[in-house]
Formats: C-alpha cells, sequence, structure tokens
C-alpha cells in the first residue's frame, strides 16, 4: 500500500485499511453463508437469501422496481448488457440514457452503473460474471444495489436462473 507520509495520508491510508478488513470480513460471512446454504431446505433457503439480499440491495428486495427514474448517490443500478456493450435495449440502454453507462463496456462499473454481460454469453459464463459482480459488492458495502432482472430480454433466461 502507498500512501503520503503526512497526517491527512496516514489517516487516508489507515481508513483504506479498516474498509478493507470490513469489506473481508464481509466477504468470508457472505462465503460461510453460501456453503451453509447448499445443505438447507428449500425454505431456509428462501429465507438466507433473504437475508443476504438485505446487505446488498433496497429494502430487502432482490430485483429493483421497473420504474426507476433517479438514484440517490449511494446507489448504483445493476442492468444485463450484451457482450459488445451495445446497450440498445431495455434496461442497459435506460442506463446508458440516465445513469451514465458507457457504450462499448459490456462489464463492470460505469457511472451509476454495474453491467453484466448476459446477451451472448454462456451460461457459465454469466454465472462467472455473476461472481465478479458479487465480489465487488461484498467490497464496496458503501453503495446500495438496485438489480435489474438481468437476461430477461434479449438473453432469453427466467428471473428465476
Amino acid at each position: 500500500m502507498q500512501f503520503e507520509q503526512t497526517q491527512t495520508g496516514m489517516e487516508d491510508m489507515f481508513e483504506c485499511e479498516r474498509r478493507s478488513r470490513r469489506a473481508y470480513n464481509e466477504k468470508r460471512r457472505y462465503m460461510q453463508m453460501c456453503r451453509s446454504f447448499c445443505n438447507m431446505s428449500e425454505e431456509a433457503q428462501d429465507r438466507a437469501t433473504g437475508a443476504m439480499n438485505e446487505v446488498y440491495f433496497v429494502e430487502g428486495q432482490r430485483i429493483a422496481p421497473n420504474n426507476i427514474v433517479s438514484l440517490q448517490e449511494n446507489q448504483i443500478f445493476v442492468f444485463g448488457s450484451n457482450i459488445d456493450g451495445a446497450h440498445n435495449g431495455g434496461a442497459a440502454y435506460y442506463a446508458l440514457q440516465h445513469f451514465g453507462a458507457k457504450l462499448g463496456q459490456a462489464e463492470g462499473i460505469q457511472g451509476q452503473n454495474y453491467a453484466i454481460p448476459t446477451d451472448g454469453n454462456s451460461f457459465e459464463e454469466l454465472k462467472k460474471a455473476i461472481e465478479r459482480f458479487t465480489e465487488y459488492a461484498v467490497f464496496h458495502p458503501q453503495f446500495k444495489f438496485m438489480l435489474a432482472a438481468i437476461g430477461t430480454s434479449n438473453a432469453c433466461y427466467e428471473v428465476k436462473e
């Protein structure tokens, strides 16, 4: 870790270290929940999923409402994109028009958005992209993530998938 050898530099470095430690511990807690998740009944899995989502999603909802017209400063809109980052329809187009999504960027943070490439990806690649998003969410606990029903339009996935 690099830092300036000043009072402000030291304070910033220690704050960064504290955030990193909190994110690491949160990720460990999340991964422990995931490991125990596999051994639960379907009803217990539903309860656990709700508890996990309260950490990352607004008001305990797993999927953001369809009529998001504005975001608070700490909110990130999560949408499904195509692998070219064209953002030419649905939530991707709305993110491009209103929340700073970038043409040509298929994945990751952009403006007040996080793109997950769904259209044109195999299911295995989509799972990996979702894992990368989950890791990003764990390491950025200062944000609330508004997750659209990704992949349900052009990629033809169902919400339950």
